[in-house]
């Protein structure tokens, strides 16, 4: 942080400091401060929710592994719920490939929020996935839990930096719980819905999970 700008004959004097801590050398036409440069954080922040459902449509389309790697950045670091941290993409990749080869599985999330830096690079989501199997005996489960995402942008890209999980109990939904599959939760937290173009790439999670 800088205390005091001392007055140089060689710069314009201006009441930005913006403009003081870019130096003598950077030169301001017609003397007039330079703003700094405003970022629609909303527009981002729906953007970056787009990035995320496109991750999850990924995974279901090309699998878990080649998704988590066409999105992760190059030292990406995983926090697996139970597991120890893994670090770097192509880390990742390997680990997931040898865990997901010959599995049969489903495996999609829903983001239920984001939010973005004032300087719009950096952001999170955060949301409930659903990994739906077989068990031991043949019968079909659907285990939920919670994650966080943080992206960050490279060359215009949101790239995913950190990815931390959290599995719940085994049971579909919570009776106890006052938002079930979480459909209200956006709506009690006073966010806006998804634009629709976002939601076209999202996987629909069932309301009826009696079958399971």
């Amino acid at each position: 942080m800088v205390d005091k700008v001392k007055p140089v004959a060689s710069c314009w004097v201006l009441p930005v400091i913006a403009v003081l801590l870019l130096g003598c050398d950077t030169p301001v036409p017609d003397g007039q401060a330079v703003l700094p440069v405003v970022v629609d954080q909303e527009a981002i922040r729906q953007e970056l929710l787009e990035q995320d459902l496109l991750f999850s449509d990924t995974v279901k389309r090309e699998g878990v592994a080649e998704a988590y790697r066409q999105f992760m950045g190059a030292d990406a670091v995983q926090l697996p719920d139970g597991g120890t941290a893994i670090g770097g993409r192509e880390e990742i990749y390997q680990e997931l490939r040898a865990l997901t080869t010959g599995s049969d599985f489903e495996l999609y999330w829903e983001p239920l929020d984001a939010q973005v830096a004032a300087s719009g690079e950096l952001g999170y989501t955060w949301g409930i996935y659903y990994f739906e199997s077989l068990d031991e005996l043949g019968a079909p489960f659907v285990a939920e839990g919670k994650y966080v995402y943080l992206w960050q942008k490279n060359n215009g890209r949101w790239e995913l930096i950190l990815d931390i999980t959290n599995q719940t109990e085994p049971d579909y939904i919570d009776e106890s719980s006052d938002y079930d599959d979480y459909a209200d939760w956006n709506e009690e937290a006073g966010l806006a819905p998804l634009a629709e173009d976002a939601q076209d790439g999202a996987n629909v999670v069932p309301e009826d999970t009696g079958d399971f």
